[in-house]
């Protein structure tokens, strides 16, 4: 019997060391470093969105994470194993967030063409075959598609630079990562 223990004892503390690197704090690589710090909306500096933390820690919307840099995503993983993951690039004034937001075709759904709307947010878009967009029923342009890559780019009249978003069909339901510019908190 006592030959049997060592075995068992020397086979469980090799998994609890498994474990306990799994769980730790690994190292972050290089672009998981250049994320690390509070980050807020350039509209509201004041108020934080996300909070990246050396540890690979993270909180976002209330909740916490792990977090690793994944190319161009920021894949922030939950105690159940859940993963978000958020097109993340930065930029020279911080970072460009891409939030996802779902809208809903007021009509037959045309690719792109026609009126989507979210409601909950109150947000819509209006795509027209000739290329004109208006978004939120205030800020024309026209946008160019790539469908390589599932982007549109959206080319403001005014008030904006040319924006690329990131989209998703389902039916009469699209899905829009849309940049938010994010700037580092002190």
């Amino acid at each position: 019997m006592k030959h049997l223990r060592t075995p068992a004892l020397l086979l469980a503390l090799l998994l609890l060391a498994a474990l306990l690197c799994a769980c730790g704090g690994g190292t972050l690589g290089p672009d998981g470093q250049k994320l690390v710090g509070r980050w807020a909306f350039n509209h509201d500096p004041g108020t934080c969105v996300i909070e990246l933390r050396s540890d690979g820690s993270a909180r976002y919307e209330e909740n916490d994470y792990r977090f690793a840099a994944d190319g161009d995503f920021l894949v922030l993983t939950d105690s159940a194993g859940k993963e978000l993951r958020l097109r993340c690039l930065p930029n020279e004034e911080g970072l460009l967030l891409y939030l996802s937001t779902e809208y809903v075709c007021q009509g037959p759904a045309d690719g792109l063409v026609g009126l989507w709307v979210c409601a909950p947010k109150n947000w819509s878009f209006t795509f027209t075959e000739t290329g004109a967009f208006l978004e939120d029923q205030t800020f024309p342009g026209t946008y160019t598609v790539n469908e390589q890559d599932s982007s549109f780019t959206l080319h403001y009249l005014e008030d904006f630079a040319d924006t690329v978003c990131y989209y998703q069909l389902d039916g009469d339901r699209m899905l829009v990562d849309y940049p938010w510019q994010l700037i580092r908190m002190n």
